[in-house]
């Protein structure tokens, strides 16, 4: 049985030692074959990289920051209006009847057009003095001569000339007197009417008689007001939280429902003193040329005031935005396996200029189209 006992142990200890062998060998094969940590690692991460391919690239456009004066743009309504400056009232110079009214309200007329012809009583007595005036130029002239002629005979004394002379020079001065005066009342035709002309180009836009009418020369009423539109102003209205904004000089661009495609320059030439007190809104005035005249008195518009500021700022096109989760985003691009979330701040946007103040260099590449894609792939 101690024999049996022998042989057992022995037997069980020659397995054992197999057994111990052959987990030596294999731990040694494993460890020789398995590789290093660091390369696992490594070729894991490649594994994550994000690279833009050759069909998504082709959907995307890429724009780059810059550095600009952030330029201030504010939008307000406005209306057109006659340039005060340029805005005549004809008054009647002579009482008299209204014989006939070429011009009718809201027409343009030219300078020196004839908008109406009055036979005035006024003008009646001022061409009978004017006549008189004149044959007594005659007069005086011919006694001048003729004493002059009998001074050199010896039959007139120098007094006598002299005398002539002074009379000759007094009826000039009736008769200059005479003509200015019927230059007031205005020009006649050939049946000596009194004939009203245009001062100005313009369009009629009060006209406040009628053939057959009577007007007076004491009233204070006038026949007509003609308007020049080759310029015109538009009245913008400003709003106090905005004033601040406006200065004279800024560029402005105006536009109107009736030429939605056409833009109008100008510029800001006065600001208002006051306030109006219906809407509280400072009044504005902009000046511009309307040659062809497009633009009509009360016509509404849209008006852009513009201001470049004295300051610089990262400057990116406002498709190129982001945001998410309260945020502000950019993807940045440096090459297709090298694009990343930037997180910005905004200055402002105006239009399709976005200004911000830190999170981009100038000199970086965007994605400024269809970004929202790339954004969701490496939000992964």
């Amino acid at each position: 049985m101690f024999f049996n006992l022998r042989i057992f142990n022995s037997r069980n200890l020659a397995i054992s030692s197999f057994f111990i062998f052959l987990l030596f060998i294999f731990s040694c094969t494993t460890k020789k074959d398995a590789p290093p940590v660091e390369a696992t690692t490594k070729k894991a991460e490649d594994k994550n990289v994000f690279c833009v391919s050759d069909t998504l690239k082709s959907m995307i456009q890429i724009g780059t920051v810059s550095s600009e004066q952030i330029q201030d743009v504010l939008q307000v309504a406005g209306e057109v209006t006659f340039n005060q400056d340029k805005v005549v009232r004809v008054m009647p110079l002579t009482s008299g009847q209204v014989l006939d009214v070429s011009a009718n309200l809201g027409s343009y007329v030219n300078k020196g057009q004839v908008l109406a012809t009055i036979k005035s009583f006024e003008n009646v007595n001022n061409a009978s003095d004017q006549r008189y005036a004149q044959a007594d130029v005659a007069i005086t002239k011919k006694n001048m001569d003729a004493t002059e002629n009998l001074f050199k005979s010896g039959l007139a004394s120098e007094r006598d000339v002299a005398t002539t002379k002074q009379e000759y020079e007094k009826s000039l001065t009736n008769a200059e007197r005479a003509k200015n005066v019927s230059g007031i009342y205005g020009e006649r035709n050939a049946q000596g009417e009194i004939v009203v002309k245009a001062p100005i180009s313009g369009v009629i836009t009060e006209r406040k008689i009628a053939a057959g009418s009577y007007v007076r020369s004491d009233n204070a009423d006038n026949l007509f007001t003609i308007g020049s539109i080759d310029d015109v102003w538009v009245m913008a209205n400003i709003f106090e939280a905005d004033m601040s904004r406006v200065k004279v000089g800024y560029e402005t661009e105006i536009t109107t429902l009736a030429y939605p495609d056409k833009v109008f320059h100008g510029k800001i030439d006065k600001l208002g003193d006051m306030l109006d007190p219906n809407n509280k809104a400072l009044r504005v005035r902009i000046r511009l040329s309307n040659k062809d005249r497009l633009l009509k008195p009360e016509m509404f518009t849209n008006v852009k005031i513009s201001n470049v500021q004295g300051f610089k700022a990262l400057q990116v096109p406002s498709s190129a935005m982001l945001f998410d989760y309260g945020k502000n985003f950019v993807i940045r691009y440096k090459d297709d396996c090298n694009v990343e979330i930037a997180d910005v701040k905004i200055l402002k946007t105006l239009g399709d200029k976005t200004y911000l103040s830190a999170g981009l260099n100038v000199g970086d590449k965007l994605i400024v189209k269809n970004q929202l894609l790339i954004y969701s792939a490496l939000k992964k």
